[in-house]
C-alpha cells in the first residue's frame, strides 16, 4: 500500500488513513505543525482511496478516487466507473479546499482490469500546468490527463516489470548561488 505524502512549501504532508480523513503537516525535523481536514464529497456510499498529495502552481493538491461498494452483480467491475477527485487547497489558514476537477476511470482508461478497483496510480501533477500523470497497471500505460482541455493522452507503454515511477525533484541546496553567506 502506497502512502500519499509529499514535501511542499517547506513542509511534509502525509495523508492519515483509517477513517481519519486528515493531512498531517510536519516540519522537516518531524514536528507536527498542523492537521488539515481532507475534503469529502457528500454521501456515505463512497469508499475513498487516497492517491496523491503534492504541489502544483504553488498550491497543495489532493487527488483521491471514490467508488461504490462492489456488491453489485449487474455491472462487471471492468465496466464500473470510479471518480477521480482533484482538490486544491486554496487557503492554508482557513483550510478552504476547492474541487478543481473530477474525471471517471472510464474516461481515463476505457476500462479497468477485471476484479479490481485499484488498477491505477497517480504518479504526479505537473508543477506549472493542470496536468495529471497516471499509470494504468492493467495495460502498463503511462497517461496524462489535461484538466483544462479534458484530453487524455497515452504517453507510452511501460516494460513488463517496470519499477515504480517517482517524479524528479531537483536538489538545489548544493548550488553555489544558494550557499549561506556568513
Amino acid at each position: 500500500l502506497r502512502r500519499a505524502s509529499a514535501y511542499a512549501n517547506g513542509m511534509v504532508y502525509v495523508v492519515l488513513y483509517g477513517g481519519m480523513n486528515r493531512i498531517l503537516v510536519m516540519d522537516v525535523e518531524g514536528n507536527t505543525r498542523k492537521t488539515i481536514h481532507v475534503p469529502l464529497q457528500e454521501g456515505d456510499e463512497f469508499r475513498l482511496c487516497y492517491d496523491y498529495v503534492g504541489q502544483s502552481q504553488g498550491h497543495l493538491h489532493l487527488i483521491y478516487h471514490a467508488y461504490l461498494d462492489l456488491d453489485c452483480d449487474e455491472i462487471p467491475p471492468e465496466n464500473q466507473s470510479y471518480e477521480l477527485f482533484i482538490w486544491v487547497l486554496e487557503d492554508y489558514d482557513t483550510e478552504e479546499w476547492v474541487l478543481k476537477d473530477t474525471v471517471s476511470s472510464l474516461k481515463l482508461f476505457g476500462s479497468m482490469s477485471p476484479g479490481t478497483t485499484n488498477d491505477f496510480e497517480v504518479v504526479a501533477v505537473h508543477p506549472d500546468h493542470n496536468l495529471v500523470f497516471l499509470i494504468q497497471h492493467y495495460k502498463d500505460e503511462l497517461i496524462s490527463y489535461n484538466m483544462d482541455s479534458k484530453v487524455v493522452c497515452r504517453l507510452c507503454t511501460l516494460d513488463p516489470g517496470y519499477v515504480p515511477i517517482f517524479p524528479y525533484v531537483p536538489y538545489f541546496s548544493e548550488l553555489p548561488a544558494l550557499e549561506k553567506k556568513h
